[in-house]
């Protein structure tokens, strides 16, 4: 079995997105994911992208080439790949959240039956669980 591995990146969305943009990236998202072997969790909070995703070297090249090439966020900026012993998010193919003015959290088509919170974060280890955490933090500061 090809080795896991985590990777998190930052990138800023090139205008307004809507719902139904975003719903339509996490159909797009969750059918790549799942072929590829990934899992991953999306934070959105003002414009400002932070993806957490986990898989098998080749399916995470993969799913990263795409996410590289999309036009709908600009500026990406890699802030860690790591080797991962397991995975912090493996029932989800990928769920994603969104920071709402007036300190509401908002789960955008998250996966069936899966609770979020700031709890769920501490499976994700590693320098790619710190920067994941940091930004939760900071968004949950910021509402």
């Amino acid at each position: 079995m090809e080795p896991l591995e985590r990777l998190v990146y930052v990138s800023s969305a090139v205008q307004p997105v809507s719902d139904a943009q975003l719903l339509h990236l996490l159909e797009r998202a969750r059918l790549r994911n799942k072929r590829c072997h990934v899992t991953g969790l999306l934070l959105f909070d003002a414009g400002n992208f932070m993806q957490y995703i986990e898989g098998p070297r080749s399916g995470l090249s993969e799913v990263y080439g795409h996410i590289k090439q999309d036009p709908m966020h600009t500026g990406l900026i890699e802030l860690c790949l790591e080797r991962a012993n397991h995975r912090a998010f493996s029932d989800w193919a990928m769920a994603a959240r969104v920071f709402e003015p007036g300190g509401q959290v908002r789960n955008v088509a998250s996966d069936a039956d899966q609770c979020f919170n700031f709890n769920s974060l501490s499976a994700a280890h590693g320098s790619a669980g710190i920067l994941l955490q940091g930004f939760w933090q900071r968004s949950q500061r910021l509402l």
